[in-house]
């Protein structure tokens, strides 16, 4: 379930359709002069489907956290993008790398070796990417250097 449509009611409350929100992905990739981020919950699987279709239609690659890609994964659909698709890559902030040295889950990491993202290359990748993004991975790129040059953030396909 998706919460942001909680409440809403009539006409001129109606949330946009995953097309018209690919149409404005597009229109936000294609505009971003650096890293273009947005913020959507790991959970919804129709946004990073409509996300992903973006990206290809843009020449970007999508890149993920760990939690999301596994979620991906999980859902054993191929006809979801995850690991192993095309532009499809996988960063593992701080937070994420704690939780896998504490519970001892090396697996998970190691299962996405040939397409993950390692900080020092965020930089490099910024303006041919366009990244998950939640506030905890803020200190990430930042440490990484990804906030140099422009960035560009929208939220469920609503630029701020």
């Amino acid at each position: 379930m998706e919460g942001s449509t909680i409440g809403r009611t009539g006409l001129e409350n109606e949330y946009p359709s995953e097309d018209e929100l690919e149409a404005r992905f597009i229109d936000h990739f294609n505009s971003a002069k650096g890293l273009a981020m947005v913020w959507t919950s790991g959970q919804n699987i129709d946004r990073i489907v409509t996300i992903y279709k973006a990206c290809s239609q843009t020449g970007k690659k999508l890149i993920v956290d760990l939690y999301t890609a596994s979620i991906l994964k999980a859902i054993k659909n191929p006809h979801l993008p995850q690991p192993g698709f095309k532009g499809f890559h996988v960063f593992i902030p701080k937070f994420q790398r704690i939780l896998i040295k504490k519970r001892g889950l090396f697996d998970l990491p190691t299962s996405v070796t040939f397409c993950r993202v390692y900080p020092e290359k965020l930089p490099d990748l910024a303006s041919s990417s366009v990244m998950l993004f939640r506030p905890s991975m803020a200190k990430d790129l930042e440490w990484a250097g990804a906030w140099k040059g422009p960035i560009s953030f929208t939220h469920c396909g609503l630029t701020i």
